[in-house]
C-alpha cells in the first residue's frame, strides 16, 4: 500500500495496533492461566529461540485478524450500524434521520412538540411542569452524544459546502447522503481524494484508523476473554498462590470492551470528521500533481 507520499508501505502500524496486540488480549491469559496451553509454553517454548518467537508473533498476529473480521461483522456493521449508523451517515443527516433507535431517541427528546402534549403550556396548571419537562429534555438531546456511536449532524452551511465541492469535483449530486450505499461510495471517494491531493491529511486520518482499529478489536478481544473462566482447566493463581475469583475475571473483560467499544465510536467520529473537514478546506486548491506540473514547467 502507499503512505500518500507515493511511496510502498508494506507493513504499517496497524499491524500492531489492528492484529498483534488483540491477538495478545487473547492468547496471554490463556497461556497464563490455562492449564493445559500453559504446561506447552514451559515445555516446548524457548524464550532465546528465534523460530519459537517467530512463531509465538505469527499466532497473535493470525488471531489478530480473525478477532478483526468478527469484530467488523459484529461490532462496526451490526452493532454501531443498527444503533446510531455510521457516522458519516449522521454527520450529513438530520435528527429524524437513520437507523430506530436514533429515531426513536429524538422523537423522545421531543416530546414536548408532541400535538398531545403541546397544549399543555398554556394551561396555568401544566405551564410549570411542561417548561421542566421541556428543559429537561432540550438537555438530553444536547447530551446524546455522551452515547457510544451517537453523532450530531453538521451544521447545514457546511453539508451545503460539503455538496457543492463535491459536486463540482467528482460531476456527482446526491439530494441524501444517508443512504448506506451512496456513504459508502462518498466515504471512499473523499478518502481515495484526500490520499492523492492532500498527504499530510490522510497522514493524519490513517492515525486515527490505526487508533479505532486497535479500540474495536480490543473491544473484541476483551469480549472473548470474558467466556474464559467456562474453559476446562481454567484457574487463575496470583503470585503469592491465592486464587484469583473468577467472578470478577469476567465483569472486569466486560467493563474493559465497554471502554474499548467508547474509545472506538470516539475515534471513528474523530477520523469521518477529519476527512468531510479536509475535503471542504481543499476547495479552490489545485491537486497536489498539478502544483508539481506547473512548476515543472
Amino acid at each position: 500500500m502507499s503512505d500518500g507520499s507515493g511511496s510502498k508501505v508494506y507493513f504499517w502500524p496497524y499491524d500492531i495496533f489492528g492484529y498483534l496486540l488483540p491477538g495478545i488480549i487473547v492468547w496471554a491469559p490463556l497461556m497464563q492461566f490455562h492449564g493445559s496451553i500453559r504446561s506447552i509454553i514451559e515445555n516446548r517454548y524457548q524464550p532465546d529461540s528465534l523460530p519459537d518467537n517467530v512463531m509465538l508473533v505469527v499466532m497473535c498476529y493470525v488471531t489478530g485478524h480473525l478477532i478483526a473480521a468478527v469484530s467488523s461483522m459484529l461490532l462496526e456493521r451490526g452493532l454501531l450500524r443498527l444503533t446510531f449508523g455510521y457516522p458519516l451517515v449522521q454527520f450529513l443527516g438530520e435528527y429524524s434521520k437513520g437507523p430506530f433507535l436514533r429515531r426513536v431517541l429524538m422523537k423522545f427528546t421531543r416530546a414536548h412538540q408532541w400535538k398531545r402534549v403541546a397544549w399543555m403550556k398554556d394551561k396555568w396548571w401544566s405551564k410549570y411542569p411542561f417548561a421542566i419537562a421541556k428543559s429537561v429534555l432540550d438537555f438530553l438531546r444536547r447530551r446524546l452524544d455522551w452515547l457510544p456511536g451517537f453523532v450530531h449532524p453538521l451544521d447545514k452551511q457546511f453539508v451545503d459546502s460539503l455538496n457543492t465541492h463535491f459536486r463540482e469535483q467528482f460531476d456527482i449530486d446526491c439530494p441524501d447522503w444517508t443512504i448506506n450505499r451512496r456513504s459508502h461510495d462518498m466515504f471512499w471517494t473523499l478518502q481515495a481524494y484526500i490520499m492523492e491531493t492532500m498527504p499530510q491529511a490522510y497522514r493524519s486520518s490513517m492515525h486515527f484508523v490505526e487508533l479505532y482499529g486497535f479500540s474495536r478489536n480490543a473491544c473484541m478481544g476483551f469480549l472473548i476473554a470474558a467466556f474464559f473462566p467456562w474453559c476446562p482447566e481454567w484457574q487463575i493463581s496470583l503470585c503469592c498462590g491465592v486464587e484469583f475469583p473468577n467472578g470478577v475475571w469476567t465483569p472486569a473483560c466486560l467493563i474493559a470492551a465497554a471502554i474499548m467499544y467508547l474509545n472506538f465510536t470516539k475515534l471513528i467520529r474523530r477520523h469521518n470528521d477529519l476527512l468531510l473537514r479536509a475535503f471542504v478546506a481543499s476547495k479552490g486548491r489545485p491537486p497536489r500533481y498539478a502544483v508539481s506540473s506547473v512548476t515543472s514547467e
